[in-house]
C-alpha cells in the first residue's frame, strides 16, 4: 500500500458513516440496556498466532444483518459497519482489521500490533457468535494443493485441539 492509498483510507467519505457509531452509542447508553459480557484474554488469543500466512491472507469478513445489543462485541461490529459504509472493508486485509480492533479496544505495547492476537481473537468471538462471518482457506491435511474453506472460529478450535496434545490421543 502506498502513501497515497493510506491518505485515501483516511479521507472522509461523501456521506459520513459515523451515524452507525452514534446509533450504537445512543442504544448502549439507554437505561436498562444489557451489555453482553465477553473475555478477551491473551492466553485465549495465543492460538491465533498459529494461523499460517496463507490463512491470514485469504481471510475475508462478511457482515451479518445487524443485531440489537451493546458491549464490546457490538461496538466492534459497529466499527466494521463504518469500514463497510466507507467502502474499505472489501479492500482491507483481515489482519489490518484485526490490528485496528486491537489498537482501539486493548492496551499494551505497540509490539503487540505486529501479530494483533487480541484483535484476531475478537474477530473469532464475533464469528463464533454469528455477528459476522470470517472465512479463510486452509490446506487439506496431507496435501498442499487442495484447500478447504473454513470459518475462523472452526479453524482456531482445530488449532487449539492439535496444540493441546489431544491429537496424540485422538490418533491412537
Amino acid at each position: 500500500m502506498t502513501h497515497v492509498d493510506d491518505r485515501r483510507l483516511l479521507a472522509s467519505p461523501s456521506t459520513p458513516p459515523s451515524a452507525v457509531l452514534y446509533d450504537y452509542h445512543e442504544r448502549a447508553l439507554q437505561p436498562g440496556t444489557r451489555h453482553e459480557p465477553v473475555t478477551i484474554s491473551s492466553e485465549a488469543a495465543k492460538a491465533t498466532r498459529l494461523l499460517t500466512t496463507t490463512e491470514r491472507a485469504t481471510a475475508r469478513i462478511t457482515l451479518r444483518p445487524s443485531v440489537e445489543g451493546a458491549g464490546l462485541l457490538h461496538e466492534a461490529v459497529a466499527r466494521l459497519r463504518v469500514y463497510e459504509a466507507r467502502g474499505l472493508l472489501d479492500r482491507m486485509s483481515v489482519h489490518t482489521v484485526a490490528r485496528n480492533l486491537h489498537a482501539v479496544f486493548f492496551t499494551g505495547h505497540p509490539f503487540g500490533l505486529i501479530h494483533a492476537a487480541r484483535g484476531w481473537h475478537l474477530l473469532e468471538e464475533l464469528d463464533r457468535r454469528d455477528l459476522i462471518e470470517v472465512w479463510l482457506d486452509t490446506p487439506c491435511s496431507g496435501t498442499t494443493r487442495q484447500w478447504l474453506r473454513l470459518r475462523l472460529c472452526d479453524r482456531l478450535d482445530e488449532l487449539r485441539f492439535w496444540e493441546s496434545g489431544n491429537a496424540n490421543v485422538h490418533n491412537r
